[in-house]
């Protein structure tokens, strides 16, 4: 199992005077958004998704358990200064930014599948979050707010012990599934293995007697069971 966290630093852009969308900039005091903070939409994505194919397909595991981004800005832009996220104090906008990276991850889901890259699950966008948090958006918001840091982008050590552990644990679960799915496949194929045991093959035994059954020449080449009669 290997876990491929892709897209955290590419989703998040900020709307120019001209309308597109553009990364943000880096100066000496971090990253900053000039203009209204906006998500990456459909199309953008499937072209991060078409350039990240051939290193997805180069990884080699039975399961690619891929992590989406999560929310960022949430609660606040990358600074104060005027002109810089300037829609995160618009009402509704809290929520509306999470349900957006929400929709990135089924995206993703839905990107992974139509090119052909197989043996992967996307784990959950707000794995972060304290398990007993309540489903409904609102609840999910109001948690948040104590697991980023001052920066808005980063989550507290709270934070990232949760989302750790969320991946670990639903990891090993999916890993479950799948490895008991694939046994129950190759039952249904009406493949019997036969196993050797002291000279003779059985469809009863285990792996550790795998050795085959060896036969001695005699005479003109013809072939003799260890146990047949002299």
């Amino acid at each position: 199992m290997c876990y491929v966290a892709i897209l955290g630093n590419s989703i998040f852009r900020f709307e120019q005077e001209d309308g597109n969308l553009a990364l943000p900039f880096k100066t000496d005091k971090g990253y900053h958004l000039g203009g209204e903070v906006r998500i990456i939409g459909k199309e953008g994505l499937g072209k991060l998704l078409d350039g990240l194919k051939k290193i997805l397909d180069k990884v080699k595991s039975d399961l690619k358990v891929v992590v989406p981004p999560v929310p960022r800005y949430v609660f606040g832009g990358c600074c104060e200064k005027p002109g810089h996220a300037t829609n995160v104090r618009s009402e509704g906008y809290a929520e509306k930014v999470v349900s957006e990276v929400q929709g990135v991850r089924k995206e993703l889901k839905e990107g992974l599948l139509k090119r052909g890259i197989d043996k992967t699950w996307v784990s959950g966008c707000l794995d972060f979050l304290d398990k007993e948090t309540k489903e409904d958006q609102k609840s999910r918001v109001d948690s948040m707010r104590q697991l980023f840091q001052k920066d808005n982008v980063h989550l507290t050590v709270k934070g990232y012990a949760n989302w750790a552990d969320r991946l670990w644990e639903e990891g090993q679960d999916r890993h479950r599934t799948l490895t008991r799915q694939r046994l129950q496949s190759n039952r249904g194929t009406g493949v019997q293995r036969k196993y050797f045991w002291r000279g003779f093959m059985s469809e009863n035994g285990t792996v550790r007697n795998h050795q085959k059954p060896v036969f001695a020449g005699r005479g003109r080449g013809r072939k003799y069971h260890p146990y047949a009669k002299k």
